[in-house]
C-alpha cells in the first residue's frame, strides 16, 4: 500500500522494487492523494498487471490516504511502503513467514536510512536489533521504535483498529492503539526497506515536531498505555520514575535500541534539571 503525493520523481523505483520482491498473486496498491498528472504518466509505464492506482482530485492528507488504502485492499496481507522509499529483495517473503509462523500481529523489518547531501549519498543502517511484542509497548511508551513504511500485518487486524487518525505521527499512535488493544507488535532484524530521508519530508518541520508533541489525540492514546503500564503518577501524569523502575525490571532490556533509551534518559534528566 503506497500513498503518494507529489511523488513522482521517486515513485517508479518505490512501485518497482515491490513488484520485484511481491509474489505474483499480489499487487501493488497506490494512492494519488491529489490531481498529480506526473505521477500518473509516471504510473502508465509500468506495465504490470499487479498495479492498481486509486486517484483523488483532492489532497485530504496522509492520514485520509492511509485509511483508503486500507479499505480497498483485496489482500490476506498488507504491507505499507511510501512513495520515496525502497523495498530491499525478500523483505515479503520473509514477513510473510512470520506472520503465518505466529510470530507476531503486526510486524516491522528494520530499515536503512538513505540521505542525498551535495558532496554525495549516505547509508545509515538501524541497529540490527529484534524487538520483541513483550517489550514493544514499554518502547511505545517511551518513542516510536517502528519505520512505518516496514509495516507487514493481516488486513483483518489492520482494519479493525479503524484505521488512522487524523493528527501527527498518525502512525505512531496507531501502534499505540494496537498496543493498548492487546495486538502484538514486533520487528525483525532483518533490513527491509531503504528508507530516503529528505528535508522536504514533513517529519524534518519544526512545526510538525512540536505539534507532535502537544497533540491531544496522540497524548490521550499515551495515556491509556502508560495506564496499562503503571506509569501513571498520583496526578494521572507519567511517572518516569516508574518508568525506569520497569526498564530495569525487564530482562530484554538489552531490545530496546540505544536511540530509545537516550530519549528516556534525555527525559530523566531534563526533569531533574527542572527540580
Amino acid at each position: 500500500m503506497i500513498p503518494a503525493y507529489d511523488a513522482s520523481a521517486t515513485l517508479a523505483v518505490a512501485v518497482k522494487s515491490a513488484l520485484r520482491d511481491l509474489p505474483q498473486n499480489s499487487e501493488v496498491l497506490i494512492y494519488l492523494d491529489g490531481a498529480d498528472p506526473k505521477a500518473s504518466k509516471v504510473l502508465e509505464t509500468i506495465k504490470d498487471k499487479r498495479v492498481r492506482v486509486l486517484e483523488s482530485y483532492e489532497n485530504s492528507g496522509v492520514f485520509h490516504a492511509r485509511n483508503m488504502l486500507i479499505d480497498n485492499a483485496k489482500g490476506k496481507f498488507v504491507a505499507n511502503l511510501d512513495a520515496d522509499d525502497v523495498t530491499l529483495r525478500y523483505r515479503f517473503k520473509r514477513q510473510i513467514k512470520l506472520l503465518e509462523e505466529d510470530y507476531s500481529d503486526i510486524v516491522f523489518s528494520n530499515a536503512i536510512y538513505l540521505k542525498h547531501k551535495r558532496w554525495g549519498t549516505t547509508l545509515r543502517p538501524l541497529f540490527p536489533f529484534p524487538m520483541n511484542h513483550l517489550v514493544s509497548p514499554i518502547a511505545l511508551a517511551l518513542y516510536d521504535p517502528f519505520v512505518n513504511p516496514t509495516m507487514a500485518s493481516r488486513l483483518t487486524t489492520l482494519a479493525g483498529l479503524g484505521g488512522y487518525r487524523d493528527c501527527p505521527a498518525e502512525d505512531y499512535e496507531m501502534w499505540i492503539r494496537a498496543a493498548v488493544k492487546g495486538l502484538r507488535l514486533a520487528r525483525d532484524s532483518n533490513y527491509g526497506v531503504l528508507h530516503r530521508v529528505h528535508d522536504k519530508q514533513m517529519t524534518h518541520s519544526l512545526d510538525w515536531q512540536k505539534a507532535s508533541k502537544v497533540d491531544g489525540v496522540i497524548r490521550d492514546s499515551k495515556r491509556l498505555l502508560w495506564k496499562e503500564l503503571g506509569l501513571l503518577d498520583s496526578k494521572e501524569e507519567f511517572d518516569i520514575d516508574a518508568a525506569n523502575n520497569l526498564l530495569k525490571r525487564t530482562s530484554k532490556l538489552a531490545e530496546i535500541e540505544l536511540f530509545g533509551m537516550s530519549e528516556f534518559l534525555k527525559k530523566h534528566l531534563s526533569r531533574n534539571r527542572s527540580e
